[in-house]
């Protein structure tokens, strides 16, 4: 009988003004752009959502049949003012295959979080990039 672990890293992502950068990824939002000199813009970026209720995925049968070990899914996310994930608005950046963007979506949803907040505290709703990592243990 195997374990998974998993690893969630999240980048907020706050539409301000256009496009939010990411460390790796930008997000398209509008046609213009947020910029770090702007800083309306950046006054007004939110805290990052954290994770308060982060359940494990299931480690994929397709991908245990295929001996695969460890994989990651990068999945994009909205994030309500109350910390839930809008089911309805998730999508799939990079999926490595074998049942893992699916394992990953479908726990996402049930993901509950500490939601973004502004810098008054007020919670405010916010897109982020969560990376679902699975590693498949043996007991």
């Amino acid at each position: 009988m195997g374990c998974v672990a998993v690893v969630c890293a999240i980048t907020c992502a706050i539409a301000v003004a256009g496009t939010v950068e990411h460390a790796e990824t930008k997000i398209p939002l509008t046609n213009q752009t947020a910029r770090s000199e702007n800083p309306k813009a950046v006054a007004e970026q939110p805290s990052r959502p954290s994770c308060r209720y982060c359940p494990n995925p299931e480690f994929p049968d397709e991908a245990k049949k295929a001996k695969i070990s460890s994989a990651s899914a990068l999945v994009e996310i909205t994030v309500s003012e109350k910390g839930d994930v809008d089911a309805k608005n998730i999508r799939v950046i990079e999926d490595p295959g074998h049942g893992f963007a699916q394992e990953a979506v479908a726990v996402v949803k049930k993901w509950k979080f500490n939601p973004a907040t502004l810098k008054d505290g007020k919670p405010t709703k916010t897109r982020t990039t969560v990376e679902v990592q699975f590693a498949s243990h043996s007991d």
